[in-house]
């Protein structure tokens, strides 16, 4: 999956690169490097309905280190040593820019909703069950052009992960696991203007 996902991206890259129409780029591609590092993959693509509306989907996995499952689930450590692997995740979302007099850049909102499934093991008795959920997760971040040319970009925002519809308490071996309430992550995006 990650090798489709990064051809395909390269793809897009290279058709924007030949093409020599002056048009405004409305569509954005993003990958999240943290994601691909921790095994897993991100690909996000947004579509500019105007200078500050966005439209966009994510699809994306990943595995968590040790101290992201404290954060994320809340469980009794004594009882169970938790690896969770985020096996699939989709959102929708819509971005909104801040700023007025340079839009597609700068501070931004978003509001995505989204699906996920986790898998989750206890690495004491090989034992792991799916567990999964839909949540809202309002961000704020940052789109900075590091080069004259507007077209690469990163995006630096804090997400809060809040599960609306989830299974609630599930039972893992000796222990009963449940998603936090509200789980702040830090994220970072290398991406392009089409």
């Amino acid at each position: 999956m990650k090798k489709h996902l990064i051809i395909l991206t390269l793809t897009l890259i290279t058709f924007s690169a030949h093409s020599q129409e002056k048009r405004v780029p409305r569509i954005y591609v993003e990958l999240k490097p943290l994601q691909f590092l921790s095994g897993g993959y991100s690909v996000v693509g947004h579509y500019a309905l105007n200078d500050r509306w966005h439209i966009g989907a994510n699809v994306f996995a990943s595995e968590l280190s040790d101290a992201f499952n404290q954060i994320g689930f809340d469980y009794d450590d004594a009882i169970i040593d938790l690896r969770a692997s985020q096996d699939f995740a989709i959102n929708f979302s819509f971005r909104y820019f801040l700023n007025k007099q340079h839009p597609h850049k700068g501070w931004q909102l978003s509001l995505p909703v989204g699906y996920e499934t986790w898998i989750l093991k206890d690495r004491n008795t090989d034992t792991e069950i799916t567990y999964e959920f839909w949540n809202i997760s309002p961000r704020i971040g940052y789109l900075w052009y590091p080069f004259k040319m507007e077209r690469f970009y990163i995006m630096s925002e804090v997400v809060f992960a809040i599960p609306l519809i989830s299974e609630g308490e599930v039972q893992l071996g000796n222990s009963t696991i449940k998603s936090n309430a509200i789980v702040p992550i830090p994220s970072i995006g290398l991406g392009i203007r089409l």
